[in-house]
């Protein structure tokens, strides 16, 4: 949050698909609407794949992120960031969908994907302020749903 003035949210998580996408070295390609989100970048942090328990190495996770919205960690999980916490928690939500395509798709031979140029487009088509606030709700009411179920 020190070397992003824009992030007032970080969400940490060890998600499946993430976590085995994080560990192949691949790039992330734009081949669902999610996948788009991370258009402009994620990297993986690879520096290390023990516990992020000091400052040098929360330093060297945000260098690794630098101005993008997330970034894998090598046999670690993900880390996603964002203006809110809605955002944020929308964004790990994404990761996760978009690795487990990936994966699906990758596993059943050579996918294709949306160029750089047209991933760019379609993020700011799809993931207006507006549909962004509807997506957040959807999964406010699934949330309370099952909490009902329970």
């Amino acid at each position: 949050m020190k070397a992003r003035p824009d992030v007032n949210c970080v969400v940490h998580s060890h998600p499946p698909y993430a976590t085995a996408f994080g560990a192949l070295g691949q790039r992330l390609r734009p081949i669902s609407h999610e996948g788009n989100i991370f258009y402009d970048g994620l990297p993986t942090f690879d520096y290390t794949t023990a516990l992020i328990r000091t400052p040098e190495l929360g330093v060297e996770v945000a260098k690794s992120l630098g101005k993008c919205r997330g970034v894998l960690m090598k046999n670690h999980g993900s880390t996603v960031v964002g203006e809110t916490i809605e955002l944020a928690t929308l964004y790990a939500i994404f990761l996760e969908k978009a690795a487990r395509i990936q994966l699906m798709a990758t596993a059943s031979g050579d996918p294709s994907w949306t160029s750089d140029e047209e991933a760019a487009v379609k993020y700011e088509q799809i993931y207006t302020p507006h549909r962004l606030e509807s997506m957040w709700e959807y999964f406010v009411r699934r949330a309370k749903k099952f909490r009902k179920s329970s």
